[in-house]
């Protein structure tokens, strides 16, 4: 598992593509929400959570199929699918590299958002953090089974969104309802945080 888990590692920093086109693409959204409103200054933090979450939802989107053909690319799956290993050490391998890679694409863009939105989350900031690693958890969950599964299909670029984003949007609702409200200053809201912790459990079994 661990030899596993460092091979995914260190092909990912090698190349970074998948790194950093999910992080341009967010960043990039970020930046076009923004301007779209920057007329009407209030709107923003009122639209921060949701350009947070559909960037990271599309950014996700990309990084896991760039992971997935990176591995059909180098002939590197059928390989590890040929060995003694479990497939679920597999899976849970490439689940916690997606995890990784997406949960360092919102650490680094949360200042760019800040500066962005105008938005003094700092004092909020653990909230937040665990609002995004949870929610994060269900995004590589997902995002890897169907990358996984579809990395041979020649519509996978079309068919990974049509079946993981109906799977994906209690989670995403959940996560910008909190989201929103850590950035409100209000806390957590115990019906949306439920979802999540319910959500994640579902995956799990």
């Amino acid at each position: 598992m661990k030899a596993l888990l460092w091979k995914d590692l260190l092909l990912e920093w090698r190349n970074k593509d998948a790194f950093v086109a999910m992080l341009a693409f967010t960043l990039l959204v970020f930046l076009l929400f923004s301007f779209a409103v920057d007329s009407i200054p209030r709107l923003l933090k009122e639209i921060a959570p949701g350009a947070m979450w559909i960037s990271y939802l599309f950014a996700g989107t990309i990084g896991f199929n760039r992971l997935a053909f990176s591995e059909k690319e180098n002939a590197a799956f059928s390989s590890v699918l040929l060995s003694p290993l479990d497939h679920s050490l597999i899976y849970l391998s490439k689940t916690i590299v997606s995890l990784i890679l997406i949960f360092t694409v919102e650490l680094i863009s949360l200042p760019v958002l800040a500066f962005f939105y105008n938005i003094d989350f700092w004092k909020d900031l653990p909230s937040l953090l665990l609002v995004l690693l949870c929610a994060s958890v269900g995004m590589a969950a997902i995002g890897t089974l169907f990358s996984t599964m579809l990395v041979n299909i020649r519509m996978k670029d079309l068919l990974m969104p049509l079946l993981s984003f109906p799977l994906l949007t209690p989670l995403l609702i959940a996560a910008v309802s909190l989201t929103k409200a850590v950035i409100n200053g209000d806390g957590f809201s115990g019906q949306w945080l439920q979802m999540i912790i319910t959500y994640l459990s579902l995956i799990h079994i």
